[in-house]
């Protein structure tokens, strides 16, 4: 799978590259991209579908995106765009993602000094909840 910029992929590029179960990430940053790239509801719809083998990409992208939030006081992501992607993640039936939403809405209502970079922007939360729920 190939991209014509993989700083700037497009949906259809993103969507071929999540079910293609033997592409590599375009980029050692890729979870970092994909949250910056304003596809909030495809990154919601692909990290919840149960059939896309690389759903926990996308899963860590979300986090990296309420972590960004958080840490620029709403700048980057409004606290408008965010409470929308919260509203719409909490109808999806996805245990994944509504831990995501969980965390995502305790850190709002209760920000603590700081939050841990490891678990929302490197894997931390996907690799703790698979050794408490086991894998998908």
């Amino acid at each position: 799978m190939s991209f014509i910029d993989s700083a700037n992929p497009t949906e259809d590029e993103i969507i071929k590259w999540a079910y293609d179960k033997d592409s590599d990430v375009p980029d050692e940053d890729w979870e970092i991209i994909l949250s910056a790239q304003d596809k909030d509801d495809l990154l919601l719809k692909l990290a919840s579908d149960p059939q896309c083998p690389k759903s926990d990409v996308f899963l860590c992208s979300l986090y990296i995106l309420i972590f960004d939030a958080f840490r620029s006081k709403f700048e980057f992501h409004t606290r408008e765009k965010v409470s929308r992607l919260l509203d719409k993640a909490e109808k999806i039936e996805n245990e994944k993602v509504f831990r995501w939403v969980k965390r995502s809405r305790d850190i709002i209502a209760n920000p603590p000094p700081y939050l841990d970079y490891e678990k929302w922007c490197i894997w931390g939360w996907i690799n703790e909840d698979k050794k408490i729920f086991g894998p998908d």
